[in-house]
């Protein structure tokens, strides 16, 4: 594997400020998606697809714990990750599977369980608290593996399929699986709901309800922005002409799209790059084209 470098073939140096950040931030979404597993969803027959879910039907079948299972199903993923896919993100996803496993499985066994009849009120404060977590974890350019790094993995065999129904079609067979597991609909139907709160909630944290992002960049270092945004983050992206309105000398503006979980990358990079420049953000609310929504008519 490559080393990290800047654009202009140097080094690039380990901002420890921004990765002691990441690592906090990470450490507390981790903890929350562990409190939200065992203090709601695994009690109550909940599985929210991904790992957590499958690792969640194997703790009712065969009561393995839950974070041992989720970081021996994960395990070989980041290993495949690190080897075919080399994103940075893998390393902090791992940092997040060791984190959940070791407060779901050590310390918060410690704790008592939210005991309710209501199901209703599970599925919604487990789904929120869980959003909760996943967000934080997801603003930091992380995962908590299982369905993302799977989903990425199978991409390079179905590069026709999209990121987003490969994840989905992951969920929809764990969730379809709880319904056997558990012998009830209703578990099925539960799950639903818990993953459809958690996603609004992700969304709210980090960009409300938008799918993804444009941006405009105004910057004196067009190239090495475009550079390392390609080099980082593998997207396209587009160089326009453009003239400075005062000082009439020619600039170079960059445009590009990013999905909600690469805009605070995207801002960070900008930052490192040129601390100066001019970002202009847009809501986009539909993408056509590689990388994003296939252009079906």
């Amino acid at each position: 594997m490559k080393k990290n470098r800047r654009p202009d073939g140097q080094k690039q140096k380990v901002n420890w400020k921004t990765l002691l950040l990441d690592l906090l931030i990470c450490t507390i979404g981790s903890v929350l998606f562990a409190f939200s597993t065992h203090y709601f969803m695994a009690p109550h027959d909940i599985a929210p697809g991904g790992v957590t879910g499958i690792a969640t039907l194997v703790n009712y079948a065969f009561h393995a714990p839950i974070g041992l299972v989720s970081f021996l199903i994960n395990l070989p993923l980041l290993i495949l990750g690190i080897i075919y896919l080399g994103h940075p993100f893998v390393l902090k996803s791992g940092y997040c599977i060791l984190v959940y496993t070791f407060f779901i499985d050590v310390v918060f066994k410690k704790f008592p369980i939210f005991e309710s009849e209501n199901k209703l009120l599970v599925a919604l404060f487990g789904g929120l608290i869980m959003g909760c977590g996943l967000g934080l974890i997801f603003m930091r350019n992380a995962s908590t593996g299982g369905t993302d790094i799977g989903a990425r993995l199978l991409q390079r065999k179905l590069p026709h399929i999209s990121m987003g129904r490969l994840m989905m079609g992951i969920d929809a067979l764990v969730v379809v699986s709880s319904a056997i597991v558990y012998n009830s609909i209703e578990a099925a139907l539960y799950a639903i709901i818990c993953i459809f709160v958690s996603s609004k909630v992700i969304d709210m944290i980090l960009y409300g309800q938008d799918v993804s992002k444009e941006i405009m960049i105004i910057t004196d270092h067009p190239e090495e922005c475009a550079d390392a945004l390609m080099k980082e983050l593998d997207r396209g992206l587009t160089l326009f002409d453009g003239e400075g309105g005062y000082t009439r000398q020619p600039k170079k503006v960059v445009m590009c799209v990013v999905r909600r979980n690469e805009f605070y990358s995207v801002k960070q990079i900008v930052k490192r790059v040129d601390p100066n420049a001019f970002m202009i953000i847009s809501e986009v609310s539909e993408v056509l084209g590689e990388g994003f929504k296939e252009n079906a008519v």
